[in-house]
Parts: C-alpha cells; sequence; structure tokens
C-alpha cells in the first residue's frame, strides 16, 4: 500500500509536468523503463522510499523516449502496480476458553458472554475489532489474516490480556482463568517472548511483595534489599531487550511494565526497525510525563520556596499565601472523602488553638469537587482558619504549585515566615514537636 502511494505521488508529478499532452500514458509507462535502469522499481519493491530522485529530472529524460509501443507500456504500468503492494497474508486462529470462577461450591461469580478482541490503531490505543459469544461449554474462537507480527489485547470480564501473533498460518490457544495471573496464552514465538518478559515481572513483584511482609529486618535493611532486588531484575530485563530488541514484543513490555524513570535505559537499546512504530511514541510521553512530575515534585521538596497560592474561599473572595508571610503557615491540603478527615481536622483545630497567639496560621486547602459537601464538612467542624477550594479537583491549576495528585490526600507542607517549606507531611506529635521548637518562648 505503501508502494502504491509512492506511484501515485510520481504519476500526479509527471501529470503536472506533461498538462494537456494526449500521451500521458505513454510518458508514465517509460517512467518504469526508466525506473528498472534507475534501480528504482528494485527500491519499492524493498519498500525505499524513491522521492530521493528528483522527479523532474526523471521526466526531462521520459520525454526523451518517444517510440515505445503504448500497449507494451500500459502492461509494464499494470505489473508494477499489483506487484508493488501484494503481501503475504497469513491466517490465525484464536481458541480460546474461559474458566468459570466460584465464590464457593454453591455460588458462582457472574462472567460475561462476551470477549472482545481488541487491535491497535495508528496512534498506539487498542479498540475492539471483534467479538465471540462464550459458547456453554466455555469456548470462544476468533479468526482472520495477517501480513506481519500483531498484538491483539482478549477482553473479558473487564479483564484484557495481550496477544502477540505471528506472520504465520498459526492456531494461538487461550486460557482466560479467574486469577489473571493465572492466564494462558500460546501458539506463537512472539507470544512466548512475551511470557517470558512476563515471568520475569511477576518474580520481581513477588520478590517485594515477600520483603514488605518481612517484618524480622529493619526499616533500611528492607529499603536496601528492595534496591537490589529491582537492580536485579532490571539487570536481567535489560539482557532480555537487548537480546530481543527488533521485537515489538519488547517495545510493548517497557510501555506497559518498566518504571518511567528507567524507560529511557531500555529505549536506546531498541533496534532501529521498531522505533517508528506507536509504541515508540507512548513510551517518550510516559518519559516526558516522568520528568514533568519530577519537575513538579522538586517544588515541595524542603528548603524550596513555595510559589504563591490565591484561591476562593465558600463566598468567592481570593485568599492568597502571601499575605499570610510572617508567620509559620501550615498547609493543610483535605477531602471530605478521606477516612480520616474528620479526626485530623480536629487536631489541627487544637493545634490552631494553642499556636495561633505565636504567629501560627493555617491555610485549608479543599480539593473536592463537590461544593455542597465541603461546606457540609466546613459547617460540621466550624474550622478557625482560613479554607478555599476551586472545586476542580485534580484538574485545578494547584496541581502545578502543589503536586497533591502524585503524593495523595491528606498532605500538609509547613512554611516558615519567607514562604520557604521546612517540613512536608508532618504530623502527629513530630508536629506538635516542631512547634512546641519553633514558636514557644
Amino acid at each position: 500500500n505503501g508502494n502504491k502511494e509512492i506511484c501515485k505521488e510520481i504519476i500526479s508529478e509527471l501529470s503536472i509536468h506533461l498538462r494537456g499532452c494526449v500521451c500521458v500514458p505513454f510518458f508514465i509507462a517509460l517512467f518504469i523503463e526508466l525506473s528498472n535502469r534507475f534501480c528504482i522499481f528494485a527500491s519499492f519493491k524493498t519498500k525505499t522510499h524513491a522521492k530521493g530522485l528528483s522527479l523532474s529530472i526523471l521526466v526531462n529524460l521520459l520525454m526523451k523516449y518517444h517510440l515505445m509501443k503504448i500497449n507494451y507500456l500500459l502492461l509494464l504500468i499494470t505489473i508494477l502496480l499489483t506487484s508493488c503492494g501484494n503481501k503475504k497474508e497469513f491466517t490465525y486462529t484464536i481458541k480460546g476458553v474461559v474458566e468459570i470462577c466460584q465464590t464457593d461450591s454453591s455460588n458462582m461469580v457472574p462472567f460475561s458472554p462476551w470477549v472482545y478482541l481488541k487491535t491497535l490503531d495508528s496512534v498506539g490505543n487498542f479498540c475492539i475489532s471483534d467479538s465471540c459469544r462464550v459458547t456453554p461449554d466455555g469456548t470462544f474462537t476468533f479468526a482472520d489474516t495477517i501480513s506481519q507480527t500483531k498484538l491483539f489485547q482478549v477482553e473479558w470480564n473487564g479483564k484484557a490480556i495481550p496477544l502477540f501473533v505471528d506472520a504465520d498460518n498459526i492456531v494461538m490457544e487461550v486460557l482466560l482463568a479467574c486469577n489473571s495471573r493465572d492466564n494462558i496464552v500460546m501458539g506463537s514465538p512472539s507470544q512466548w517472548l512475551c511470557n517470558e518478559y512476563m515471568q520475569l515481572f511477576y518474580r520481581r513483584e513477588a520478590a517485594l511483595d515477600s520483603l514488605e511482609k518481612n517484618h524480622t529486618i529493619t526499616a533500611v535493611e528492607r529499603e536496601k534489599a528492595r534496591q537490589d532486588s529491582v537492580e536485579k531484575y532490571n539487570d536481567l530485563l535489560l539482557q532480555r531487550v537487548k537480546k530481543y530488541n527488533k521485537s515489538i514484543v519488547s517495545c510493548w513490555f517497557i510501555k506497559e511494565y518498566i518504571d518511567s524513570e528507567f524507560c529511557s535505559n531500555y529505549i536506546t537499546l531498541l533496534d532501529e526497525s521498531v522505533q517508528n512504530h506507536p509504541f515508540i511514541n507512548k513510551i517518550d510521553d510516559k518519559i516526558q510525563q516522568f520528568q514533568h512530575d519530577k519537575s513538579l515534585l522538586e517544588k515541595v521538596k524542603v528548603g524550596k520556596k513555595l510559589e504563591n497560592i490565591s484561591l476562593p474561599d465558600t463566598i468567592g473572595q481570593f485568599y492568597s499565601t502571601r499575605a499570610l508571610r510572617g508567620n509559620y503557615l501550615l498547609l493543610n491540603l483535605w477531602s471530605a472523602h478521606s477516612d480520616a478527615v474528620e479526626y485530623e481536622l480536629a487536631c489541627y483545630q487544637k493545634l490552631y488553638d494553642n499556636y495561633s497567639a505565636y504567629n501560627f496560621r493555617i491555610y485549608g486547602i479543599s480539593v473536592d469537587t463537590d461544593k455542597e459537601l465541603w461546606l457540609s464538612m466546613l459547617q460540621r467542624l466550624n474550622m478557625s482558619w482560613t479554607n478555599v477550594n476551586d472545586l476542580k479537583g485534580e484538574n485545578s491549576p494547584l496541581c502545578e504549585k502543589i503536586p497533591f495528585h502524585l503524593k495523595g490526600i491528606p498532605y500538609n507542607l509547613l512554611l516558615d515566615p519567607e514562604g520557604t517549606i521546612i517540613a512536608e507531611n508532618i504530623k502527629g506529635e513530630a508536629l506538635v514537636v516542631m512547634l512546641d521548637s519553633l514558636l514557644r518562648p
């Protein structure tokens, strides 16, 4: 198809140069003859772009050759246009079984009677391309043709699993289990590689989970062991990507499972032949988002001066943190949906009562989007300090100054009288001790 498009461009260019000439097909066919001499035809067949050779020069050359029989030339046109776009098609079949999930001997978990097959669009997003109703015995089948290795998603009961089908007459076998880690997919070399990657990933996750549950070691020892484990599995994964750097499976795995901060290390190992795959753009987006998030997190590190924040209160009047300079200021970000919000705000009320006489202020920021919910919480707790909310939640410009969407809620920052951050997410007794040391005479 790509070669046909190139041919169309060349034919269009010839038509412009030869406008008004009744022998346009004649000159087009001459191009084909000359293309053999200049090895352009060969470049078409190998999908090498022929635009590098000036079309104007070709046209001038073509005009010198005007004695060839039209029928012969038109035959050559037909051969070129039909041979350029032909690709060998292979038939694949996907045969699957779904597992009927049970909570106990008498109750079955409801399951969807439909299985969906999804394919990638031009920008790397999955969209439904086919569907199949599960038979009474729990089986389903898809079949179609492909000309190159292709990634599908098989979705059932709201869960999707990757399925790589190679360009071959192939039968893929799928078991959709109740526990997604028990899914089985096999049938192609690319799927085998996918399974290899996933086994490594699951082993890493199991090792990290085991460390979290190990209470016989100190926090420092646990963190050291966690870093060693991550480094070990990253090395193994890097070796796999380097070995299979021409496979779209490697691109997919980097996009889906490699932590954003390490993606740059992996993407440089990929072969040039896969650099134009839509997944590469997705990986680039992932890296850029990580860099952006990293820059936001830098803004709330201890020692940084916080940008001025100005948000509306319950009646729409704006209050800024700059107006509170000269005081030790606690910025408290909260949500009415948080389970412990009432207890935490009650604790802040005690702090405010004890320290407000010593140049201590609180600037309360709700991140709720439901105004009625926010107002009812304010009325119930009757807080004594400024409370603001732009009702935009995680779409608020505030996220560019305080990345609470990355940090989580509740969240707080303690600022000194110049607006510099001196503590982050400090709570309970630690906050009381710090305020005592800063404010008590």
